[in-house]
C-alpha cells in the first residue's frame, strides 16, 4: 500500500511540476519572447522531468516508442507533451515538420496503448493534420 502512494504521489510530482513547465512557457510566450520560452522550457524538461525534447523529437518512430516506454509516461503525460510541441511550432526557428511528426507520433503512441477514444486526442490530431498541410 505505501508503494502505491509513493507511485501516486511521484505522479502528482510529475504533473504539477509539467503544470509549472507549461504556465512559465505560456507566459513568457504571450509576451512574445517564444524562443527564450522555448530555451527554459526544454531546459526544465531535461532537469526537473529527465525528457530531453531534442532528443525525443530527433528519435525514429521506433525509437520514440522505445524512449516513451522506458520513461513509463501516463497517457495524459503524454497528450500534454504533444501539446507542447504544438505550441512551440509558433517560433519561426523551429524545425515544425519534425516537431508536428514527433506529436503525431505521440498520440499514435498513446492511441495504441489506451482502451478508450479521447477527444482530445482526435482534436490535436487534426490540428497537427491541419498545420502540416499548411507547411506543405
Amino acid at each position: 500500500m505505501e508503494q502505491r502512494d509513493l507511485l501516486k504521489e511521484q505522479i502528482e510530482q510529475m504533473a504539477r511540476v509539467l503544470g509549472k513547465i507549461l504556465a512559465d512557457f505560456l507566459g513568457l510566450k504571450s509576451q512574445g519572447k517564444v524562443s527564450q520560452a522555448i530555451e527554459i522550457s526544454n531546459q526544465q524538461f531535461k532537469s526537473e522531468l529527465d525528457i530531453d525534447i531534442d532528443i525525443l523529437v530527433s528519435l525514429s518512430n521506433k525509437e520514440l516508442k522505445k524512449y516513451l516506454t522506458k520513461k513509463r509516461l501516463s497517457n495524459e503525460f503524454l497528450e500534454t507533451i504533444t501539446e507542447y510541441l504544438i505550441e512551440i511550432t509558433s517560433d519561426p526557428s523551429s524545425d515544425n515538420y519534425t516537431l508536428l511528426n514527433t506529436a503525431l507520433h505521440i498520440i499514435e503512441i498513446v492511441d495504441n496503448r489506451s482502451n478508450s477514444i479521447s477527444f482530445n486526442r482526435i482534436k490535436q490530431k487534426e490540428k497537427i493534420q491541419t498545420i502540416i498541410k499548411a507547411l506543405e
